[in-house]
């Protein structure tokens, strides 16, 4: 009873501290593992693209989860390969044009159905409801003679950077990072970089502040994962540098998700990182971690509800203020020696800090797109941006600071553009 007590009090302390804890969200339709989740601003959706079954067979159907309406949906396609242990990226490109898309959520290789890794670069478009497979520029990563799988990867400035893997035939692991670029001229949209201090797989990769962090991972031997508590660093700006230490994890940790915010963010997190959950292979924990790149420290975050490893997360951003909108969300994953596969989803309520009250102006006016006399206004953190009218076609390109729409046809149009790591989207009316 003593020992019931003390954790209660713990688990008071912590939400007290940080405000909240995780709560449950609506079961999926799905039973996946060693997969990801991805918000998709053009349609207001989460999307997974297929994982691993309890049977240790690969499910490649293309899901979607609404928050508005908390409900999933099977869309009704499947990947043309489909796999597991892999990471959704949202970028741009010209490849489906003709179809009216812009945007697609890319997975780059990933354990194939058969057991064996894959080096194509696959690609769902959710505003046409299209798959393909980039048809030039594989992966061109190996480890043992294979591409392997397991790999880091995280967009950035319309760029993927991807580290670490694992060859599960030979149970090796690698240290390589690689760059893709979407729009560089097809032959040429791969570079390598620096390599990690250290061959992993399973990395928890997160920007902040335009740096790229590694947390923890897995070594392996003998047929056995070991997970580590080793962090590291990467300047996209300064790729000679390489990678730098940063402060190790409170304890091992791999297979599992992470979040990070710019010190400028809308939320309450700005300039941290949190990762949520504790995967140490063959077994999960339910422990979270936050950390704060000004101090370069780490501390604990209140646990999960239920143990997982290998489940997918993203953030899901809005400014309702419940039902997990906006929210650090997690789904599925496996427990018990692999043997459980979970349906179960949970999330952490965001907080919004700088956001307008009704009636009041905003604070952080700088960020946000604003129509002013037939200019519209854009943050200058910019990096590319379309305005689209209501059938989501493109009216006109964007760029940071004043763009002249004085004579567009009155109407409602969308801002999309690209700001660091995420896509952002803004409604503007324009009235004549």
């Amino acid at each position: 009873m003593v020992r019931r007590m003390s954790v209660l009090v713990c688990l008071a302390l912590l939400a007290a501290a940080f405000g909240q804890t995780w709560q449950n969200g609506p079961a999926s339709g799905f039973r996946f593992t060693r997969f990801d989740a991805e918000y998709f601003p053009g349609t207001g959706k989460v999307y997974f693209l297929g994982g691993r079954l309890s049977a240790g067979t690969t499910d490649g159907s293309v899901w979607s989860y609404d928050p508005l309406t908390q409900t999933y949906a099977d869309v009704g396609l499947d990947l043309r390969l489909p796999v597991s242990n892999y990471d959704i990226c949202v970028l741009r490109d010209d490849y489906n044009l003709p179809l009216g898309d812009t945007w697609g959520l890319y997975i780059i290789g990933g354990r194939l159905a058969s057991g064996s890794n894959t080096d194509s670069v696959q690609i769902y478009y959710p505003n046409s409801g299209t798959v393909r497979v980039l048809p030039s520029d594989p992966f061109p990563g190996r480890l043992g003679g294979i591409p392997p799988a397991a790999l880091a990867a995280v967009a950035y400035e319309n760029k993927v950077y991807l580290f670490g893997g694992l060859n599960a035939t030979a149970f090796t692991v690698t240290a390589d990072a690689w760059l893709f670029d979407p729009m560089a001229t097809p032959g040429s949209r791969w570079t390598q970089l620096r390599s990690m201090s250290r061959g992993r797989a399973y990395c928890i990769g997160v920007m902040i502040d335009s740096l790229l962090y590694a947390f923890g991972g897995d070594t392996a031997y003998s047929s056995s994962l070991y997970a580590r508590a080793e962090c590291e660093r990467f300047n996209p700006a300064d790729t000679a540098a390489g990678w730098t230490a940063v402060a190790s994890l409170p304890q091992i940790c791999g297979e599992t998700r992470g979040f990070g915010f710019d010190s400028d963010e809308d939320y309450e997190f700005a300039g941290q990182a949190i990762v949520a959950g504790q995967g140490v292979w063959p077994a999960e924990s339910s422990n979270c971690f936050i950390y704060t790149a000004a101090t370069n420290a780490w501390a604990t975050f209140p646990d999960l509800i239920a143990a997982r490893r290998n489940h997918a997360g993203c953030l899901i951003p809005g400014t309702r203020g419940s039902n997990g909108i906006p929210g650090l969300w997690v789904w599925g994953g496996r427990q018990t020696n692999d043997t459980l596969i979970l349906t179960s989803s949970e999330y952490y309520q965001l907080q919004l800090t700088g956001v307008e009250e009704p009636g009041t102006p905003a604070l952080k006016d700088a960020r946000r797109a604003s129509l002013v006399r037939g200019v519209l206004l854009l943050p200058e953190a910019l990096k590319h941006g379309v305005l689209l009218d209501v059938t989501g076609k493109k009216v006109t390109e964007l760029a940071p600071g004043a763009n002249d729409v004085s004579r567009l046809a009155s109407g409602v149009y969308l801002a999309r553009f690209e700001r660091r790591n995420a896509i952002e989207e803004r409604r503007v009316v324009v009235m004549r």
